[in-house]
């Protein structure tokens, strides 16, 4: 992420427009509190998608030995339910 002055920004806006890349945030500071932020038009070329998965990503027995914690109270019926399990 790329950050510039106020008066960079007002001076080279043009420029600082041009050079981000689809996507690419701009943080414009003053002070050296960032004051605005600038994004780049991401057009539906630009959008990269994931191919669908063709199988679940994890393996079988991979949590096999690890330790997991659960509270002693996680069955318990919950106060918000009592009149609905009367």
């Amino acid at each position: 992420m790329t950050t510039v002055t106020i008066e960079d920004a007002q001076s080279n806006l043009k420029e600082l427009i041009h050079q981000l890349s689809p996507g690419e945030e701009l943080l414009i500071t003053e002070n050296q509190l960032t004051v605005a932020k600038l994004v780049s038009h991401v057009s539906a070329e630009a959008v990269v998608t994931k191919p669908a998965l063709t199988s679940w990503p994890c393996e079988p027995g991979t949590a096999k030995d690890t330790k997991h914690w659960m509270a002693p109270d996680f069955d318990a019926p919950l106060d918000d339910f009592s009149e609905y399990m009367e």
